[in-house]
């Protein structure tokens, strides 16, 4: 089951360097020498006035923007239900689901029907179903079911494309796993609302279909 973890963002802080630029007003004396031959040295000296200072500008603050709102922290739900998926390649599609006919008896068969309809608005295929998928399917749902186990990794340690070799089937190319829910419905409602188990669902270049349901396990078992 995967852990939901809300990570918020960092505050923000804002460090202004202001830098202040020093002027350094230079004044320059002028100073009067008198020639040697000059002999007449005059009672009062003029002294020349030295021009008055300009006015230092009056200090304009700075304006800062103000720092944009912080985004809202997504927030996560869980649920008892579980999906997880696996699958060898990914194609992105869209989801739209349309009513379809039942294919097939009993759960698996409504499953493999919403599947269909799935693909259908996607533009993809319909895949059909496999007997040695179904197989690996329906075995995979039942041993999770005993064991109390929930991977795409048997508790053999084997993976789902050597499930699916071993029950018959050569060329494997994805698995969805759910467990908690009640009906075909609810599954693939949940399966379509997760992007990886949506991917292999919508995967067009998948031609079969294997399911199986034990308790309230379930398995899909994709094929090429």
């Amino acid at each position: 089951m995967g852990i939901h973890r809300v990570e918020h963002a960092p505050r923000r802080r804002l460090v202004l360097g202001v830098g202040a630029a020093a002027v350094v007003l230079g004044l320059v004396a002028a100073v009067l020498a008198l020639r040697p031959s000059d002999e007449a040295v005059q009672d009062a000296s003029a002294a020349a006035a030295l021009p008055a200072l300009p006015a230092l500008p009056t200090p304009v603050p700075l304006a800062l923007p103000p720092l944009p709102a912080a985004a809202p922290v997504p927030t996560t739900t869980t649920t008892s239900s579980r999906t997880t998926t696996t699958t060898s390649t990914t194609t992105r599609r869209s989801t739209t689901r349309a009513a379809a006919p039942a294919v097939g008896k009993g759960p698996a068969g409504r499953v493999l029907a919403l599947v269909n309809a799935a693909r259908a608005e996607a533009g993809c295929g319909a895949v059909a179903g496999n007997a040695a998928l179904d197989r690996a399917a329906a075995d995979y749902a039942v041993l999770m079911a005993r064991t109390g186990t929930f991977s795409h990794t048997g508790p053999d340690g084997s993976d789902f494309s050597e499930r699916v070799r071993a029950a018959g089937y050569d060329d494997p190319g994805g698995e969805n796993i759910a467990q908690g829910q009640t009906s075909a419905h609810e599954v693939m409602t949940d399966w379509m609302n997760s992007p990886g188990h949506r991917r292999n669902i919508l995967d067009c270049s998948f031609r079969t279909l294997g399911v199986g349901e034990a308790s309230d396990y379930w398995v899909q078992e994709f094929g090429r």
